[in-house]
């Protein structure tokens, strides 16, 4: 299965590349590092995303499509990404996810569209729940 993981791990450089990710936060793993990141493991004939830290496991989700693996693992490098970016142009009074959320949908749309519309679907299910708060101070 090694060669599975290593065709996995191929894609998902090739899809940072795309994505536009600064090397520094470009890492594929296979075992845990317990630092909250996710790495990627087989369970029988499952792929499982697993977040572990200092020790302890914290999320495992499952998947059987390598494809559904990658977007878990490029929709977080997008995240990070969406992140630096909401942080160098915050608008004030605004909620930050504004921004956040549609540059995340971008990047993931520039990868793959499916993926941005996807994300697009998860965050407007958030939104529902936890709609945008601007503030009105000036």
């Amino acid at each position: 299965m090694s060669y599975r993981l290593t065709d996995l791990r191929t894609r998902f450089r090739d899809y940072a590349t795309m994505l536009g990710a600064p090397a520094e936060i470009v890492a594929f793993r296979e075992s845990p590092s317990h630092d909250g990141s996710p790495h990627v493991e087989y369970e029988g004939s499952d792929l499982c995303y697993v977040v572990t830290e200092r020790g302890c496991e914290f999320e495992r989700r499952r998947t059987k499509d390598p494809d559904v693996l990658l977007y878990w693992l490029i929709s977080d490098l997008a995240f990070q990404m969406a992140s630096s970016y909401e942080l160098r142009f915050r608008r004030a009074n605004e909620d930050f996810r504004k921004l956040l959320f549609a540059k995340q949908i971008e990047l993931l749309a520039a990868v793959k569209p499916q993926w941005g519309v996807r994300k697009e679907e998860e965050l407007r299910l958030v939104l529902e729940t936890h709609p945008y708060r601007d503030s009105t101070r000036g």
